[in-house]
């Protein structure tokens, strides 16, 4: 008895592996593309943060001054 495959489901199986190569080369480099995709998005958000925590911390915050100091404000639109 022979232990080898015959020719026929030998080149089938190759065949196979082959396609299943190059199937999951391509699941890969999406994979890849993904990360590389998230990464880089992350790395701007990051940034975007910063500036915006940057300008909020340096523009000087500015009151309404209230003419009338010493009494409660009251909402304009509700009739007295």
């Amino acid at each position: 008895m022979s232990s080898s495959l015959p020719a026929r489901r030998t080149s089938s199986v190759r065949l196979r592996l082959q396609q299943g190569d190059r199937t999951f080369t391509r699941l890969q480099h999406r994979i890849n593309s993904t990360r590389r995709a998230f990464h880089t998005a992350l790395k701007e958000l990051e940034r975007l943060e910063a500036r915006d925590q940057d300008v909020s911390w340096s523009t000087p915050i500015r009151l309404a001054r209230n003419p009338n100091a010493g009494n409660p404000v009251t909402n304009p639109w509700e009739s007295p």
